[in-house]
């Protein structure tokens, strides 16, 4: 008796399917795909790269960061090539582990799809802050309640805080503290614990799972740096870094695929237009990041960009935008 033939296995579908009319090009998510767009794009990064950047490395860490983090692999590749160049333009590498900066999935409403931001870490804000050469020292920490911490105001600010050995109990407060390069002028910022929780109650970054729920003590130290740094001389690079974060935590798109050329990313759509994403992942996103209380389409216009920038511009100083301007 003879026996069956064997079907051939279906062909390997192509990692990049034909649009609709009005859709744009829909790259599958893989690590593969990613590889080959930040290397198609390594000319440019090396272009707007900080001089003392490794670009190769600079690729290999945010192609761990995807690994590590699947979600960004469905993020549109525009502003994931965006963030990169971001990334190291500021000179940090965003590996989620030094502290530098981190590369996070983030849903726009507006254009209904999965974004790519960078947020700077402590350490990244504290390297950008060293590196204008105005400030020799430049750190936080926190107080606890079995700590000795003493803070006096007036002609002659004075900070004094000495650390309990044992029982240190719970945080109470938060401070730091910037060394100019004279020898003789330093910036102190004193934060309360209420003062901090206040920032995390109205920060959408800190909705469902985040830092401030993981590494609590660490968020407060960036909080109360972040506060210091906008007091520090001005420095494009750090007032970038800080409006970046500003905006993260109020929940407003970063548009750093205005830094990527289109056309190196695989579509000829300007990155002002609505793309047509899966709506699983937008699912998941909504989920992880919208509190179920709030409405998950609101959409942030730039009526109430202006609005959120003011409210912050008067509570906390003015919110940098991408250039480091108000």
């Amino acid at each position: 008796m003879m026996a069956e033939k064997q079907q051939a296995p279906p062909p390997q579908t192509s990692m990049q399917t034909t649009p609709k009319a009005g859709q744009v090009t829909k790259i599958a998510p893989n690590v593969g795909t990613f590889r080959d767009l930040l290397e198609k794009n390594k000319a440019q990064l090396q272009l707007g790269a900080a001089r003392h950047l490794d670009v190769g490395k600079m690729v290999r860490v945010a192609l761990t960061s995807m690994q590590k983090t699947p979600e960004l692999l469905e993020c549109a590749p525009i502003t994931v090539i965006g963030a990169v160049m971001q990334a190291g333009q500021l000179g940090l590498y965003p590996d989620g582990i030094s502290g530098e900066a981190h590369l996070v999935p983030f849903f726009n409403s507006k254009k209904q799809r999965l974004e790519c931001q960078l947020i700077p870490g402590y350490k990244g804000i504290r390297k950008l802050a060293l590196r204008s050469g105005k400030i020799v020292a430049f750190y936080a920490q926190a107080v606890h309640e079995g700590d000795y911490f003493e803070y006096e105001l007036g002609t002659n600010p004075n900070l004094v805080h000495k650390l309990a050995l044992t029982n240190r109990g719970k945080v109470i407060a938060f401070y730091a503290i910037a060394s100019y390069s004279d020898g003789l002028t330093k910036h102190v910022e004193v934060m309360t614990l209420d003062e901090v929780e206040a920032i995390r109650g109205r920060s959408k970054a800190a909705k469902g799972f985040s830092p401030w729920s993981t590494d609590f003590e660490e968020m407060g130290k960036k909080t109360v740096l972040k506060r210091a740094g906008k007091n520090l001389p001005s420095e494009s690079e750090l007032q970038t870094a800080l409006g970046l974060d500003d905006r993260a935590e109020i929940g407003l798109p970063q548009d750093l695929g205005i830094l990527a050329d289109p056309e190196a990313v695989g579509t000829r759509e300007r990155e002002t237009e609505t793309i047509q994403t899966s709506q699983e992942p937008i699912k998941r996103a909504k989920a992880l990041q919208a509190p179920a209380a709030e409405p998950a389409e609101a959409v942030v216009d730039d009526a109430e960009n202006k609005a959120i920038d003011k409210e912050l511009s008067a509570k906390e100083g003015t919110l940098p935008g991408l250039g480091g301007k108000a």
